[in-house]
């Protein structure tokens, strides 16, 4: 639901705001999953991920020459590096076709509620925290938490000094966005 436009400016200026350190480790398929991850919590049909693989490919593949390198540096991005979560399981489907049509073979996607607080998908989302060196991400607008829901974030308890009667979810991901982000990670 991102235009394109608005998707490579924000891969653009991720991208562009790394280090020649982080570039190089990026564009190097032995070492790129040192990095850690490049993370979408509502990743829709995963246009963030397939646009900073795109831009990523582009930048490797003038310091790379050997189209096995090529392979190999798609198959370790792909397999260890980049990571979406939607909760919507047609948004998994049209993220994997959407994939497909870049030409990437194939997509750490999850199903998953990025929100979870308790149950499975917690198990996983909790698994991510301090490891996302780069999140991408138009965050879900329009969803409202309050009541008990409220009680699981820090945002909503010991971040106010009241608990307030409602937050919108947009809201709650800024602290899922804290928890996951490696220390120097970025967030766009």
């Amino acid at each position: 639901l991102t235009p394109p436009e608005v998707v490579r400016f924000m891969v653009g200026l991720a991208v562009n705001n790394m280090s020649e350190p982080e570039i190089a480790t990026l564009c190097n398929p032995k070492q790129c999953s040192d990095f850690g991850l490049i993370l979408d919590p509502s990743s829709g049909v995963a246009s963030f991920l397939a646009e900073v693989i795109q831009v990523l490919r582009e930048r490797m593949e003038k310091k790379m020459h050997d189209p096995s390198q090529r392979e190999a540096w798609l198959k370790a991005m792909l397999g260890h590096v980049v990571v979406g979560i939607d909760k919507s399981e047609r948004m998994i489907r049209l993220a994997l076709t959407n994939i497909a049509m870049f030409g990437f073979p194939m997509a750490r996607l999850y199903l998953a509620n990025s929100l979870a607080r308790k149950g499975d998908d917690v198990k996983f989302t909790d698994s991510l925290e301090g490891k996302v060196h780069l999140l991408l991400t138009n965050p879900p607008f329009g969803a409202c938490f309050q009541g008990n829901d409220l009680l699981k974030y820090k945002i909503a308890t010991s971040w106010c000094r009241r608990i307030p009667a409602r937050l919108d979810s947009e809201v709650l991901f800024v602290e899922r966005y804290l928890d996951w982000l490696a220390p120097g990670g970025q967030l766009v």
